[in-house]
């Protein structure tokens, strides 16, 4: 069996699916929440140390604002894979090729885009990354191969429910 697709994406979902490519694994996540309140607790430390004294000399203060810098930089370090997220999501939906139709096929060995011209398929074991929202489910390849399945882009509920079953069946990312 197999059931087409054809659609545009919507930009909620999109941002989403872009979302889900650059975000890092569970360890690197812990990793770098450590750090960055680490940093919160040392410079939030070294802050009422300046500020709670007597007297706020001109080292204490240009002290702070090094660490304040260097707390940019940590803020940045956490935070980063986020921010990147966002920023290539926005320049890719600035694309006008983001916003034309895609079209293809689902089945039980996966997902097949362009059918009638240079086919890619994708089979469903080679998807790591899996987020399923309201009215969307997003799929990331190992390569970061972005798949962004919508309930807009199938004819009934019927065939998202089918489209949905698969994937509960045949992936198994590390979610």
């Amino acid at each position: 069996m197999q059931i087409e697709f054809y659609g545009t994406y919507q930009k909620k979902a999109y941002f989403k699916a872009v979302a889900l490519i650059h975000q890092p694994s569970r360890r690197s996540r812990i990793v770098r929440l450590f750090f960055f309140l680490l940093f919160i607790a040392i410079y939030g430390t070294l802050a009422i140390n300046v500020f709670g004294g007597d007297t706020q000399a001109a080292a204490e203060i240009s002290a702070l604002l090094g660490h304040l810098i260097s707390f940019t930089v940590a803020g940045s370090f956490a935070f980063q894979p986020y921010i990147a997220a966002f920023t290539q999501a926005r320049k890719d939906w600035s694309d006008p090729i983001t916003h034309l139709p895609i079209q293809g096929i689902v089945s039980e060995q996966g997902v097949t885009f362009n059918p009638n011209a240079n086919p890619q398929n994708i089979a469903w074991d080679s998807f790591e990354k899996i987020d399923q929202g309201a009215g969307y489910t997003a799929l990331v390849t190992g390569d970061k191969t972005m798949v962004l399945l919508q309930r807009s882009f199938f004819q009934s509920d019927r065939e998202w429910d089918t489209v949905q079953r698969w994937i509960d069946q045949h992936t198994h990312p590390n979610r």
